[in-house]
């Protein structure tokens, strides 16, 4: 093989080589002639002549064939040097080191990188795919970290082949692991969430405060008695007991599934809960029907000095109209004449249900009321 340029081109055969191989040199040594000594004596000068004359014959021969063999030699190093040359691009890509074929997509095109950025679906990632496997960019990690993260997060993302990616990297980084949970997680399968969330502890990779969040969110009320005790002990365990991000994730997944108990559990573990929090747990006492610890909740909040909003009366309406307590819904009612929280449709109507199921539609209709969509309230 001969280098040229930095590539490696096919060697053109020796000269001696391919002569003795393919142009045999003929045997055309001058006749013998046995003469005697006396013969010698006597023919003299006529035999040298004769040798002088024989000499300059084959000297002429022997230059033709030298001129022969060189044409020769060069027209067969210019067809060998031509045919690789035709070889050239493949032996490139093939041949050449990682770094001299980035650069080169870099130059020639786009970089697979920015290709993905404006990615909008899954049959254009397989393209950028195959075209990186062509040119042994695959195993880019942060190529890999991309396909990874567009068919976790993407709408039109594929999970499964996210995970055969995945599957290919030897040591994935803890970013990777959460992002494999979150889409999971993302499609409504919390089961595999969980099955990589263990796989990522067998691998001896310790959660961070965006594990758990990811992982509880697509959790259902079956997955929520099956593995959230145990989830939390994790949180404790790593030290996240103490973090907002967490608790609030734990506290929506119990509320939602309707574990209010777990999650006022964890609602204690917090302090300085922003309205957004207690608006989570009043939701979900109003969700199991427990509406007189949602009032009561109520009142713990107004004593922390927590201002509500909009959402927070709606729930606290929809509280007393079930237990049929008109002094609690006019408290309620005061939030919005005061003009501490400002009145929308779904406020007013539920403000309407509230005074209609304590039997008080004579408040409903007295002048400052809030006209609503269904005549019930005069403004």
């Amino acid at each position: 093989m001969v280098m040229v340029g930095g590539l490696k081109l096919q060697s053109v055969t020796p000269y001696k080589t391919f002569i003795d191989n393919h142009l045999p040199l003929p045997s055309v040594a001058p006749p013998t002639t046995v003469v005697h000594a006396q013969e010698r004596k006597e023919g003299g000068n006529e035999e040298e002549d004769e040798e002088e004359e024989r000499r300059e014959r084959c000297g002429e021969w022997g230059d033709m064939f030298s001129m022969l063999c060189l044409a020769t030699r060069l027209s067969f190093s210019l067809a060998t040097f031509t045919l690789s040359l035709s070889w050239f691009p493949k032996r490139m890509i093939s041949n050449a080191p990682a770094a001299t074929v980035k650069c080169s997509s870099q130059c020639f095109g786009e970089s697979p990188i920015s290709l993905l950025e404006r990615c909008k679906s899954m049959y254009q990632l397989k393209q950028i795919h195959s075209h990186t496997i062509k040119m042994g960019l695959s195993s880019d990690p942060l190529f890999r970290n991309r396909v990874i993260a567009f068919c976790c997060a993407h709408e039109s993302g594929n999970m499964d082949y996210a995970r055969q990616m995945f599957d290919t990297i030897p040591h994935p980084s803890l970013f990777i692991w959460n992002t494999m949970i979150k889409g999971y997680s993302r499609i409504n399968l919390p089961e595999n969430g969980v099955s990589m969330y263990l796989l990522m502890l067998a691998n001896n990779i310790k959660p961070d405060r965006f594990t758990f969040p990811f992982l509880l969110k697509g959790f259902t009320r079956d997955m929520a008695l099956q593995h959230g005790k145990v989830l939390l002990n994790h949180a404790v365990k790593h030290g996240f007991d103490s973090n907002l991000f967490v608790q609030k994730a734990y506290i929506h997944m119990f509320s939602l599934c309707g574990l209010v108990n777990l999650a006022h559990k964890v609602f204690d573990m917090g302090d300085a809960w922003e309205v957004v929090t207690w608006n989570i747990m009043l939701s979900g006492y109003n969700r199991v029907k427990q509406f007189k610890r949602s009032k009561k909740l109520f009142i713990e909040m107004e004593k922390r000095g927590v201002s509500p909003n909009s959402v927070t009366l709606v729930l606290m309406l929809s509280a007393c109209s079930k237990l049929k307590d008109l002094d609690g819904g006019k408290h309620i009612y005061k939030y919005i004449k005061e003009g501490i929280v400002e009145p929308n449709l779904i406020l007013e109507n539920a403000l309407i249900d509230m005074f209609a199921a304590c039997e008080e539609m004579d408040e409903a209709q007295e002048p400052g009321h809030y006209y609503s969509s269904y005549g019930g309230i005069m403004s």
